[in-house]
């Protein structure tokens, strides 16, 4: 399942994504599609269910993945909420 044609703002995707995820659980995998403009939209789109996300500024978001992962203090295992206030 599909939350938009892609052109939505992150809160709004993200929004959707907890709603769809709510509605066909584990049943379905539910792609979070919208202007998720930096990693912590990322997470909090995992964090609502989303399995899977595109985004046109997926380079920029890889970039920030990497950049995250190369920090020594950073580990490859830790918790989403984790990267997700490293993000911000």
């Amino acid at each position: 399942v599909v939350t938009s044609c892609g052109e939505d703002a992150a809160a709004a995707t993200i929004s959707r994504t907890r709603f769809l995820h709510a509605a066909v659980g584990e049943q379905l995998d539910v792609k979070a599609a919208g202007v998720l403009t930096d990693l912590a939209h990322v997470v909090d789109a995992v964090e609502a269910g989303a399995s899977r996300i595109s985004t046109s500024f997926s380079a920029d978001l890889a970039a920030s993945v990497t950049a995250w992962l190369r920090d020594p203090a950073s580990a490859a295992t830790a918790p989403l909420a984790d990267i997700a206030a490293a993000a911000r």
